[in-house]
């Protein structure tokens, strides 16, 4: 409201003064002016100058608030309330600025929202309740999910009512569980396997105390023996059937080694039938009553032959020495001597030849199982030798000593036999080498003719050829050879030469290498040791282009000079 009109006030009992009155009348009508006017007319009666203050108090009758713009405040707050509380499903009008489609109430919304929060507090509850189901069927092992189905867990490691229980039993018993049974009936894989509650497989593995079941014993038992199948009547184990030896495996038959060269066999090993008998295989050991080894009658009939051969050829007494030292003497002149060093060495003594020439002794070779030693006597040589004779190291071996009175004197110790073949220490008979045998060297026990060396000379006077389409590493054997790289094979390669310590080539030796028309690059190297270009004295991997040949000389033992053209 307006301030309040300044008025004169009349003074009591006096006249009334028009001009005072009409200027007070016209004071408090202007401060109607400032007011709003009920009926809008009139001047600015319907401005205010100033706030309205109500004191608390309503204003009646009011058809609308108009702003600056001339929009109604009633209306608005109406058409809020409009799209604040309508009712559901009822759209907003179009006064209120609804489009007349989907354009509904807050309260609508409210209501909608509320019963999907509803249907989704709903379904929370039913999926919490599949969560507990679904982790019960996971999870629990107190007891069964429902009725009789256990959950996942409960069959896997074990719960109640599934663990050591008839006809059920957890995943991990029945791989496990050692010590008894699963389902109060059958065991685990476990313990079928290495267990000792049930027949296990590792009791019909290894089990060696006794049976694993009535009469079946483990495959060890079998293989090298056990309780009641070693040394058992009409058993007896691989092994003892193999090797068992001085008894029987079953109590009546004996081993495959006892049958082959044992000494225990009533009717004899197949060693005492060949050697002799007796745990010495003894030759003159009988094997059974009055048979003897096989070597006992070729022995008898080895000696029965020489012994008829000697008496052919004038000498006088046969006798077999088998003795550790046998003397002779001047008067067994012209006997013949069969010398048996099967059990022990034989030495024997010749006389002193003195004053007597052309005594003469011969012994023939039939076991040299121990050595034999002719020793001279005194001062008398063999063979011009102050030495005895060893040279008796093969069987058959036949030689004659006869005596020379000389100054020293001697015996000639001549080789008779021709089936003693000639060694680095022994003599005997040579053997000729062939031409093929002297070229290729194949052969260390022949000897050598000139024509065997006139054939090797062409051989001598090539260089042989080892043809490589690959990378090689040099061997001894291409020490004398040239290495050949055909033109057809046009890539690259890498030909090395060894390390000394390695391969121990011998200093002197000479490779040479070839690469013909069009072959690859050949990359010559050498593994630790030093490759010397020749004539500047650079080291190190040389290439060698396609027509270049190049000859390498190894010049120490880490050392090789190389030099040739198309080398680089």
């Amino acid at each position: 409201m307006g301030d309040r009109p300044t008025i004169t006030t009349l003074p009591a009992g006096g006249r009334y003064n028009v001009a005072t009155l009409n200027s007070n009348f016209s004071t408090i009508r202007n401060k109607f002016d400032e007011l709003i006017g009920r009926n809008g007319t009139g001047g600015s009666n319907n401005s205010a100058s100033g706030n309205i203050d109500l004191n608390g108090n309503s204003l009646l009758n009011v058809g609308d608030v108009l702003n600056t713009s001339g929009a109604g405040f009633v209306s608005s707050v109406d058409y809020a309330e409009e799209w604040a509380n309508k009712a559901e499903d009822s759209l907003v009008s179009a006064a209120a600025g609804g489009d007349q489609s989907d354009d509904y109430s807050s309260k609508h919304f409210s209501i909608k929202a509320t019963a999907q929060v509803t249907l989704a507090a709903a379904q929370v509850t039913l999926a919490t309740a599949q969560v507990t189901i679904a982790t019960n069927y996971a999870t629990k092992v107190n007891g069964a999910v429902t009725g009789s189905d256990f959950s996942s867990k409960a069959w896997a490691v074990g719960g109640t009512n599934v663990t050591t229980t008839g006809s059920r039993g957890a995943a991990k018993e029945w791989a496990t569980t050692t010590g008894g049974a699963v389902d109060t009936s059958e065991y685990s894989s476990k313990e079928y396997a290495i267990g000792t509650t049930a027949t296990s497989s590792k009791t019909y593995a290894t089990k060696v105390d006794g049976a694993v079941t009535g009469s079946d014993f483990s495959s060890k038992a079998w293989a090298i023996g056990g309780t009641n199948v070693t040394t058992t009547g009409s058993r007896g184990a691989a092994k003892e059937w193999a090797t068992s030896t001085g008894a029987a495996v079953d109590t009546s038959e004996y081993s495959a080694k006892e049958y082959a060269v044992g000494s225990t066999v009533a009717a004899g090993s197949s060693k005492e039938w060949a050697l002799g008998g007796g745990g010495s295989f003894t030759e003159g050991t009988a094997i059974t009553g009055s048979l003897y080894s096989a070597r006992k009658y070729a022995s008898d009939a080895s000696t029965s032959a020489t012994t008829a051969q000697a008496a052919a050829l004038g000498w006088g007494a046969v006798t077999t020495i088998t003795g550790s030292t046998t003397n002779l003497e001047t008067t067994d002149a012209r006997d013949y001597y069969i010398i048996d060093a099967t059990s022990n060495p034989v030495t024997i003594n010749l006389p002193a030849i003195g004053t007597t020439d052309g005594l003469i002794y011969g012994f023939q070779v039939h076991n040299v199982d121990n050595a034999i030693s002719i020793v001279r006597d005194g001062t008398d040589r063999i063979n011009g030798v102050a030495g005895n004779y060893s040279g008796l190291t093969a069987v058959g071996q036949v030689i004659h000593f006869i005596s020379d009175e000389a100054t020293p004197d001697n015996w000639l110790a001549t080789i008779i036999s021709q089936n003693a073949t000639a060694t680095a220490t022994s003599e005997g008979v040579v053997e000729l080498a062939t031409d093929a045998e002297t070229i290729t060297g194949s052969v260390t026990n022949r000897a050598l003719t000139p024509a065997n060396l006139a054939a090797t000379f062409p051989t001598i006077r090539q260089i042989p050829q080892n043809s490589k389409s690959a990378a090689y590493g040099i061997v001894l054997a291409d020490a004398g050879k040239h290495i050949y790289h055909p033109g057809a094979d046009t890539s690259a390669r890498i030909w090395t030469l060894p390390a000394n310590a390695s391969i121990p080539i011998p200093i002197g030796s000479a490779i040479t290498f070839v690469n013909d028309t069009s072959g690859g690059p050949i990359t010559i190297a050498i593994a630790s040791d030093v490759l010397v270009l020749a004539p500047d004295g650079t080291t190190g991997s040389r290439t060698l282009a396609a027509n270049g040949i190049a000859t390498c000389i190894k010049m120490t033992a880490t050392r090789w000079m190389i030099s040739g053209s198309g080398l680089t």
